[in-house]
Parts: C-alpha cells; structure tokens; sequence
C-alpha cells in the first residue's frame, strides 16, 4: 500500500512528463523524426464521420452496422469490468464510506491516465518516429514492442536527462507491476535466485533502477551511478545467456527481446563516454 501511495502518483507525474516531451518531437527539433507527434495525436482523436468499405464505397459511420457492433462490445466490455470492480470494492467499505465520491475518484482517475495520458503518450510518439503507416501495419498485428522501439529513442534525445529518464520510468514500471519486461525478469529470477520471492525482487530492482536514474541527476555522483550501471547491465545481459530460447532464435540471430537488450550496449557507450570527461580524482598521498 505504501509503495502504491508513493508510486503511482510518482507515474502519472512522469507520464504527464513524458506526454508534454513526446508532443514536442517534430523534424525540426529531433532529425530521427519523420512527422510532428501532432499527426498521431490527430489520428487517435479527430473524429471519422465516414468509412470506406472494401468496394471502396464512402459511406456516414454512424450507419453501419460494425460501427455500432463494436461501440456495443465495448460498453459491455466496460460494464462487465465495471461491476466486477464494484463488487470486489464494496467488500473492503465500511458504513460511513462515501461511495458516490469514490466512483468518481475512481473513474475521473482511470480516465485521466488511460484515455489522456495513454492516448497521448505512446501513438504519437510512435508516430513521430516512425511514420503513422508503419505504425498501423506493427499494431495490426500487436503493439506490445511499439513502445520498446520509439520509448528509448525518446530518452536519447533528453540529453543529461537521457539516463535519468530511462532508468526511473522503467524502473517506475517495475516497481508498480506494469513492466513489459516483468516476465523475462521471472524466468531469469527462477534460474538464478531461489532465496526470495519474484515479488520482493521485482520491487527491489525497480528501486534500484529508479535510484540510478535519480543519481545521474546529481553532479559529482558520476564515479558512484556508473559502477552501480555496469552491475545493472551484467543483470540486464544475463538472458542472452541464461535464457537463449527467450532470446536467440538461431545463432548471432536475436530474437525481438534479445535485439532490445542487446541495444542496451548504447547505455553502456554513454556511460564510457561520460566516465571519460571525468575529472581526475585528486591524490591526497603524499
């Protein structure tokens, strides 16, 4: 409950972060965009008034059938999900507990973060980065790695706040059990640590990513984030390893996952690079 406190409210502060810096990517400002974020964001929110059949026939979208088909299976998607919830929750009320204001906390919050920060975060910058065809033909078929492939080059452009980025939001994840990466952690947590449980691990290691990411903030902490980068990357690398089903799919051919964290090798540069523009400690010995 502590962690949830501290953590979500820590998330959507990044989130809205993140959503203001995704916004201002365009060709200008960053030259790995090929379009404005704004092109996604118009593309998730400008309404359509007419579709185009396979015939190629125009037609109003309020008359088809399929429209109103799928509007109807996501109500009861939503309300099936809705009264789940409501149930469960109503088991933990006491008698005095305002049920009225806590629904709508409760909606007001999901909303915020699932249709205004979901629906402004990951689309567009998808789209700045990689054009918005190529970002419909990857989420035909799944979107699951989309954010995976536009997320770090975001970062890369943050400039000192590049790693700090990086490592806090995915250590953030972490810690709040939405990481992508959470069942990669488990296999390899079960291959190589049998004395605590996957649920202690996982929140001890998002920790220990976010308190990387917060002391590459810090001027003067260079000579202590870097080791304890290099400790993370060992872990990080460890997969291709000790996990070669998950992460090659023939030899010196990764696999998705095993490409992702073999780009982790650009961290590792920067952390070189940033090593080596290091003042030389002072010697004290006499």
């Amino acid at each position: 409950e502590i962690v949830s406190k501290i953590g979500m409210p820590l998330l959507i502060v990044f989130a809205a972060i993140l959503e203001v810096r995704g916004l201002m990517v365009s060709p200008e400002t960053d030259p790995k965009a090929v379009t404005s974020a704004f092109t996604g964001l118009n593309f998730v929110w400008e309404p359509k008034f007419t579709i185009t059949n396979d015939s190629g026939v125009q037609s109003y979208a309020l008359l088809s059938p399929k429209v109103w088909l799928a509007a109807a299976g996501q109500i009861f998607f939503t309300l099936s999900i809705g009264m789940g919830s409501m149930h469960c929750y109503s088991s933990y009320l006491r008698r005095n507990d305002d049920v009225t204001l806590n629904g709508a906390a409760g909606a007001w919050t999901n909303e915020l973060c699932e249709v205004v920060l979901g629906g402004t975060i990951l689309i567009p910058i998808a789209v700045a980065y990689l054009g918005l065809a190529e970002v419909q033909n990857k989420v035909a078929g799944g979107g699951f790695g989309l954010g995976f492939m536009v997320f770090p080059t975001l970062f890369n452009h943050w400039g000192s706040l590049a790693p700090a980025a990086g490592f806090f939001w995915f250590g953030l994840l972490k810690v709040m059990g939405l990481s992508p990466a959470s069942e990669l952690v488990g296999k390899l947590f079960e291959s190589t640590i049998p004395f605590m449980s996957f649920h202690s691990f996982l929140i001890l290691f998002g920790l220990f990513e976010m308190a990387i990411g917060i002391l590459f903030l810090i001027r003067g902490l260079e000579r202590v984030v870097i080791p304890l980068l290099f400790i993370h990357m060992i872990t990080t690398f460890m997969p291709l390893f000790v996990l070669p089903t998950e992460t090659w799919s023939s030899p010196l051919v990764p696999t998705l996952t095993g490409q992702y964290i073999i780009k982790n090798v650009v961290l590792i540069a920067c952390a070189v690079g940033i090593a080596a523009h290091l003042h030389p400690m002072k010697n004290f010995n006499k």
